[in-house]
């Protein structure tokens, strides 16, 4: 099938004698019979191949000859010339029409782009512009085309306007993605950016796994009690997640399934579904995701849920993991009164589930410091309580370590005590250490 930018349309003139809107422009909209075919979307008419003998124009696609309001056949063949074949575009000139419907001298145009190459001529100028400006101007087309990348190789049909679509994107008015390139690091888009293009055998690998993965995240958000068959929710991920790019819906997929594991029943009907993963496809979202995950990013994210529901090694770290990170959120929950939203959350899941223990250990970890130093300058209880619920912003405190991707933080936590512990070790750890500090408080009546 022709790329989009090889889309075509034709004009169609001279019907007479009818109320139908047969006459207009009539764009290419996919194949018919290995040849592509066009549809008048005022007036509901198709102009195809039909057998590959003869051109038509009829309110049916597909529809037999009589059917048809107007065709173009070649001459038939004349022994001793050169047989005349049947074009394979939409052919230019006049048109027999058929009197049983209408009247007049029927002329199809030549057919021409149905819009502009990308990137046309005021996109190119807008993107060297950024270029040559600051460099958060720089970061946002990098973001910018990340998106349109995605769009273009990700999805099962282009959308139409990418060139006023990238325009509205680097606009000086384009909020979306400023607001993308605040949240991720620059060398996660530089990294994204130097990525290969996904082969056709990875999109394919995409698709395959999304299969099998939807019916997984059917059953742990609860299955037949929530939406009544597997059709239901089948019905939801094509509608609202249908037309977005295959990294987009598979990480909304993947957060689905990770926040089940935190609230049992996340979701109250299939209506609350449907709004989750329409938030998530939100631009200044969706773009946040195309800037960091490649689509083999997302493909092993799956793979690690896949892994943790088999019995082997590679599953039962995994789930290990996964209980420690809900053992950090309990903790933030029950000592410092900090509840993570669903769309916090979603961020983390941008992630495999060792990098979303680590984000969150070094989070629990900052807040304590921070209440140290607090303690430390403040006059008063009441001053204490103040600047810590300034302070306790989830959203923030997860910004600020998804903005910084220095292996140095991670490292000083591991070997803050003097000795080395891996990060689950030192999940274990501190959840041990919190346990005696509870029991100590419950029997005993004391806190340090």
């Amino acid at each position: 099938q022709a790329s989009w930018e090889q889309r075509l349309k034709v004009s169609v003139t001279g019907f007479a004698a009818t109320t139908a809107k047969v006459n207009g422009v009539y764009a290419q909209a996919g194949m018919h019979e290995s040849r592509p075919f066009y549809q008048n979307p005022e007036g509901g008419f198709f102009m195809y191949c039909s057998g590959k003998t003869k051109w038509c124009i009829a309110p049916e696609l597909g529809a037999e000859d009589p059917q048809a309001w107007a065709y173009f056949q070649p001459p038939a063949d004349v022994e001793g010339q050169v047989r005349v074949k049947v074009p394979r575009l939409a052919p230019d000139g006049e048109w027999e029409v058929n009197l049983a419907y209408a009247s007049g001298k029927v002329m199809v145009s030549k057919p021409e782009p149905v819009e502009e190459a990308f990137p046309n001529k005021e996109v190119l100028e807008a993107f060297n512009g950024l270029v040559g400006q600051r460099v958060v101007d720089q970061r946002s087309l990098v973001a910018a085309l990340q998106w349109i990348a995605a769009n273009v190789l990700e999805v099962k049909t282009v959308p139409p306007g990418l060139n006023d679509g990238a325009m509205q994107l680097v606009g000086p008015d384009s909020d979306s993605i400023r607001t993308v390139v605040s949240r991720v690091p620059g060398s996660t888009l530089l990294a994204k950016a130097n990525a290969p293009i996904p082969p056709p055998s990875l999109r394919q690998k995409a698709l395959d796994i999304a299969k099998d993965f939807v019916p997984i995240v059917y059953e742990k958000l609860g299955g037949d009690a929530i939406f009544g068959e597997a059709a239901k929710f089948q019905e939801i991920v094509d509608d609202v997640l249908g037309g977005m790019p295959m990294t987009v819906r598979l990480q909304a997929l993947v957060h689905a399934y990770e926040f089940a594991h935190l609230k049992d029943r996340p979701y109250r009907d299939p209506e609350d579904v449907a709004i989750a993963f329409a938030k998530l496809c939100l631009l200044d979202r969706a773009a946040e995701t195309t800037s960091r995950l490649t689509l083999g990013n997302v493909i092993g994210l799956i793979d690690e849920v896949l892994a943790a529901k088999r019995d082997d090694n590679v599953g039962q770290q995994a789930e290990l993991y996964r209980a420690g990170k809900i053992s950090v959120l309990n903790r933030l929950y029950t000592e410092w009164q900090v509840t993570p939203s669903e769309e916090e959350l979603s961020r983390l899941h941008y992630f495999s589930v060792t990098t979303q223990l680590t984000t969150l250990l070094l989070i629990e970890r900052e807040v304590e410091r921070y209440w140290a130093k607090v303690s430390g300058s403040t006059r008063g209880e009441a001053e204490r309580a103040a600047a810590m619920r300034e302070y306790l912003v989830f959203e923030k405190l997860l910004l600020r370590h998804l903005s910084n991707d220095d292996p140095k933080v991670s490292e000083e936590l591991e070997n803050e005590s003097r000795k080395h512990c891996e990060m689950f070790e030192l999940a274990r750890v501190r959840k041990s250490v919190s346990d005696v500090l509870r029991k100590l408080k419950t029997q005993y009546g004391w806190s340090p």
